[in-house]
């Protein structure tokens, strides 16, 4: 649901919302009410921390797919 608020709000638009977090929000029978807009964590912004799960989840990938008989997939820019 809340990705159909995101497509189709005027709010998103009119606000100029964007580099924010859309979160689900639920009412106390665990069903969807409504979606509100947080801002990210300072933490969502950090380049190390960005940089440290893209490796992780190069890594991930890697694993996975050698464990399932593939290729290495994951381009590490080095043109081999």
């Amino acid at each position: 649901m809340t990705q159909t608020w995101a497509a189709t709000s005027r709010q998103i638009v009119e606000e100029g919302i964007h580099g924010q977090y859309l979160v689900p929000v639920t009412g106390w029978t665990g069903s969807y009410t409504y979606s509100r807009v947080e801002k990210l964590k300072e933490v969502a912004m950090d380049e190390e921390v960005a940089k440290k799960l893209w490796e992780l989840s190069e890594k991930a990938v890697d694993d996975a797919l050698k464990g399932a008989g593939g290729n290495n997939a994951v381009d590490d820019g080095s043109g081999n």
